[in-house]
């Protein structure tokens, strides 16, 4: 859930007539008439009119500005993080001993709200009538296909079950793989040093993020 953002001006139509007429009174002695016939308030009422819809923009700037915004400033957003929880699993009669609930387990309660993937086997140890797992609150996805590049920079791909959570210790939350060449051998120069993962029957070479290449530029070529 998002935080709710704060307001930066409130200040209303009303609330800038008042000081407008103060800061007259004080600096002008000599306007005395601030009836509705007056041209100098109709002139004020324009601006206070014309400055309430200002700051009424102004509270609501659109995402992409804030982010805009907050990059000017040095500031990059952080990824979404999902809840981890350990769940409790207990063991009825007749399941025998040694038996686990294999990583990868969806959980939900009984309502269907909260949905937990286990990140590990819950072994049920011998004589144990219960067993513990960590959980994450999200939904795996095994792998989609995000479209053909060019070789152009700036591409930009949208994902169909976003968002992508903050990296976890426990769980790689994203790998983007290019797929290799058709008939592309595991013995040719430079395979074993690219990790690989097969997906829609063809094989993938995994990428790294970098802030820069010029780490990548030092190291060794395939």
């Amino acid at each position: 859930m998002p935080l709710p953002l704060p307001r930066l001006a409130d200040r209303r139509f009303e609330e800038l007539m008042a000081e407008a007429e103060a800061l007259v009174r004080a600096r002008c002695p000599g306007w005395t008439d601030f009836g509705p016939g007056d041209p100098g308030v109709t002139l004020l009422e324009a601006f206070a009119f014309l400055t309430e819809v200002l700051l009424y923009r102004l509270n609501r700037v659109p995402e992409k500005v804030q982010i805009a915004l907050l990059n000017l400033l040095g500031v990059a957003p952080r990824a979404p993080a999902a809840a981890t929880v350990r769940l409790r699993f207990t063991r009825q009669d007749g399941l025998e001993a040694g038996r686990s609930v294999p990583r990868g387990t969806r959980v939900a309660d009984r309502r269907g709200e909260l949905r937990f993937t286990t990140l590990e086997d819950a072994l049920f140890a011998p004589g144990a009538e219960a067993a513990e797992a960590l959980a994450v609150h999200a939904e795996p996805v095994e792998g989609e296909r995000l479209g053909l590049g060019s070789g152009v920079g700036g591409q930009a791909f949208r994902l169909r079950q976003p968002p992508v959570l903050r990296p976890m210790p426990e769980l790689a939350t994203l790998q983007i793989g290019v797929a290799a060449p058709e008939g592309a051998r595991e013995d040719e120069p430079g395979a074993a040093l690219a990790a690989r993962r097969a997906f829609a029957g063809r094989a993938h070479v995994l990428w790294e993020e970098v802030d820069s290449f010029l780490a990548a530029a030092a190291a060794p070529r395939p």
